[in-house]
């Protein structure tokens, strides 16, 4: 966390000071994430199955030998 001053305006072009800044996490428009800096909206990877990430006709999965 940056500690100086900074300054914040909002949607009305008011503005306040501040000693900390903000990083901006999601970012919202028209309803839909646009900006999702930390992933938060993500699925974790582990719960979607042994074949995640696999694009048919481009990949092979080559299973190990018993």
């Amino acid at each position: 966390m940056l500690k100086r001053k900074f300054r914040f305006r909002d949607g009305s072009d008011g503005a306040i000071n501040g000693n900390e800044r903000l990083f901006c996490e999601l970012t919202l428009r028209e309803g839909r994430v646009v900006w999702d800096w930390n992933s938060l909206t993500g699925v974790d990877y582990e719960t979607l199955g042994p074949e995640y990430g696999f694009r048919p006709a481009v990949d092979q999965i080559i299973w190990p030998p018993h």
